[in-house]
């Protein structure tokens, strides 16, 4: 076999040309018939598609371009090489009974489209030419050749290769590969229930960007989908699930699915078709579908702390708590033979988990506002306010501890400090200023995901497919002991789904709709917000209903008192997609084109704070971040609060594909897209911009 492939790209028109051939062993003579009326075609074809063209740029109304469905195409010749027009070809889904026939033009040339993958018997045959069967073929996603050679005989009699035919790659000069649900199922996976993705950094020339993720986060926990193949860019692939974008606008990671649904993932590298765009890679998953015969799958992946080592600090202490149980199960098979499939899928996961934890808190001597000179020096002092004099040791307010330490008066306590170092939990390692709590924290992450699928062959003509996932994920987090101050609530629910309609009213002419939907909403919110923690506190200065954060610098300082973060985060991608294919002579010919609605009603991470009070221990002269916080020296004081942007994009795009099969064994591939990438605007005039030329009219100075 050998390829020669040409691409070039400019701003965002694209261009593919691509010539493939094949060699046969034993090289025939063919016939290559040229008729006016096939030239006269192309031209109107030409017109045709620049109209469209032109109406898309006006209207921006798009039609799409990712498929779902395998496609068969080839040509029948007799015993001398010669092309057959008016052949019939019966391809036969033998998992669903279901029965296409297509007939040949008058270049020999058959082209199924769209048809769902699975395993096929295909049927050549001719008034006076002898049956051929080829199958059984199991079909993925693409497009493969599949060639039937007719001798004259008797209708009657029938040829039957029953060896796997060669799916030969000679439509055109695209490179792709694909994960089989065998390898999907039994090659290892750090998470064997939604990992499929991870099992993508198996395929020749992957990599993924340095500590990237699988890009099955919620929100900004994770950065996307890392990816890259060939050479491309890391998050900037296309993501599909049955031809659907499953790509979320802001966090640039993905809506995936479960392991358990997934019959395949076509991946393409290198030199895709003019009907693909979005990115440098494609990544298609295909879900299962119901057959004539019923199926099923129960499944459960778990992990115990029973089955764990025991920590190498804690011997004797007690295990972390780890539960994870992923179990599910999954239906399919026919509503109405022949005709009405379903598949469904239900997936839970069932994870409290604990995990041992080390933080600082203040000891009981700090509390009493004793400090060991040995500890913090000699040199604290009050601050000017309380008279700016050196501390000295109080036996009486210090003798439980140290006779020695100096002391702060209690009588200048801050009340406010007060109040918020009784939330502080006592230290379990009094004889250490550092690192002297330790904790078992946990928490929950149980999830619920459910899938389903309908194929309905409403007649020889017309195939409807519809895809649904829903998936819920409340979410605690208890990593801190001071609860619920400084612990977190999460909650992620996401929806994908997509419908396709295929008709194809004759052999020569294929429409497929399709409109998908992907949704991801994300909610963190602080355990501690509308607790009234500010007034409990006496806290004047707190412009959110959330407790505090405490930032104590210093020897003895911590962190430990603070709220989580609070961020929305919604993302929203409708894909509204059509591709007319038309095949006319020696051209197969696909016009189609999509546009991307994206939505994204998100606030910044941490978008929500009451107010970060800093304690450096500059005004008691030591450092002592602790002793400034006693008397309510406050360092440094910030909030914030910044409102959900309402972000809006559109995005339109146009293909034309021309396939020109000049022989049965040569194929030329010429493409042009067109893609318009507007950017976003705000629909809630949330964000705005500076520019130093222009004249502020409230103050009449330069900057606006």
């Amino acid at each position: 076999m050998r390829r020669v492939n040409a691409a070039s790209a400019i701003g965002e028109q694209h261009s593919v040309i691509g010539i493939d051939t094949e060699s046969p062993k034993n090289r025939q003579t063919n016939s290559i018939r040229v008729r006016a009326k096939q030239e006269g075609f192309v031209r109107k074809a030409v017109h045709v598609a620049f109209a469209c063209f032109l109406l898309l740029s006006v209207a921006h109304v798009g039609l799409a371009q990712n498929t779902n469905s395998s496609d068969i195409r080839g040509t029948v010749t007799d015993s001398s090489g010669a092309v057959l027009p008016g052949a019939t070809v019966t391809v036969k889904n033998n998992d669903t009974g279901v029965v296409r026939e297509f007939v040949t033009n008058g270049d020999g040339l058959y082209d199924t489209n769209s048809i769902l993958p699975g395993n096929y018997t295909i049927t050549f045959s001719k008034e006076g030419f002898e049956k051929l069967l080829r199958g059984p073929i199991p079909l993925q996603v693409g497009l493969v050749t599949i060639n039937g050679n007719l001798k004259v005989g008797s209708s009657t009699q029938t040829v039957e290769v029953t060896s796997e035919a060669p799916l030969l790659k000679t439509e055109d000069a695209q490179v792709s590969t694909t994960l089989s649900t065998e390898q999907l199922t039994n090659l290892p996976s750090v998470d064997p229930a939604n990992g499929w993705t991870s099992l993508l950094k198996l395929l020749p020339g992957a990599t993924s960007a340095p500590g990237g993720t699988n890009g099955g986060g919620n929100g900004d926990q994770n950065p996307g989908v890392d990816q890259a193949i060939a050479g491309t860019m890391p998050y900037f692939s296309s993501y599909l699930v049955d031809g659907g974008s499953i790509w979320l606008p802001h966090s640039a990671n993905i809506d995936q699915g479960e392991s358990e649904t997934v019959a395949e993932v076509n991946v393409i590298t290198t030199t895709a078709s003019a009907q693909y765009g979005g990115g440098g890679n494609v990544f298609n998953l295909i879900s299962k579908s119901g057959t004539n015969q019923f199926h099923g799958t129960a499944y459960d992946y778990f992990q115990n702390d029973a089955l764990n080592a025991r920590d190498y600090f804690n011997r004797t202490g007690p295990k972390a708590r780890q539960r994870f149980n992923y179990f599910g199960g999954a239906i399919g098979g026919p509503i109405l033979k022949n005709k009405l499939f379903f598949y469904f899928n239900y997936q839970q996961l069932v994870n409290p988990f604990s995990s041992i934890s080390t933080i600082s808190v203040p000891t009981d001597a700090m509390k009493a506002g004793c400090f060991d000179p040995g500890v913090f020096g000699n040199s604290l002092t009050l601050d000017a306010a309380h008279g700016g004099t050196s501390l000295t040791p109080n036996a009486a307010q210090c003798g439980a501890f140290n006779p020695a330490d100096l002391a702060i008066p209690t009588s200048d306590f801050d009340p406010v400090a007060v109040n918020i170092q009784n939330d502080y939990v006592t230290a379990t390692n009094q004889n250490l200023v550092q690192n002297n709590y330790t904790f078992l924290s946990s928490g929950t992450n149980n999830s619920k995901k459910t899938f389903g699928r309908l194929d309905y062959n409403l007649s020889a003509k017309n195939r409807i497919n519809i895809t649904v996932l829903m998936h819920d994920n409340p979410h605690k987090q208890f990593n801190s002991p001071v609860c619920p101050i400084s612990c977190q609530l999460f909650a992620a629910e996401g929806y994908n789904s997509q419908f396709t309609d295929v008709y194809s009213p004759s052999s020569s002419l294929v429409n497929e709709f399709r409109f998908s939907f992907v949704r991801q909403g994300n909610w963190f919110v602080p355990a501690s917000l509308g607790k009234g923690y500010p007034a409990k506190l006496g806290l004047k200065f707190s412009i959110a209903d959330e407790y505090p954060e405490i930032d104590i610098g210093g020897t003895g300082g911590n962190g430990t008192l603070h709220p989580t973060t609070n961020a929305v985060f919604i993302e929203n991608t409708f894909v509204p997609s059509d591709v007319l294919t038309m095949i006319r002579g020696k051209h197969i010919l696909h016009f189609g084109g999509e546009v991307l609605f994206e939505q994204d009603n998100s606030t910044p991470w941490g978008n929500l704070n009451g107010a970060t009070l800093g304690f450096s221990g500059q005004y008691t002269n030591a450092g002592v971040g602790y002793a400034d916080f006693l008397l309510g020296d406050v360092q440094s004081w910030s909030a914030l609060s910044e409102p959900e942007h309402g972000m809006r994009a559109r995005n339109p795009s146009f293909f034309v594909q021309d396939d020109i099969k000049l022989r049965p064994n040569v194929t030329v591939n010429l493409g042009v897209r067109s893609e318009t990438h507007g950017g976003m605007s705000d629909v809630k005039n949330n964000i705005g911009g500076f520019d130093p030329t222009l004249t502020n009219p409230v103050t009449n100075t330069l900057g606006s």
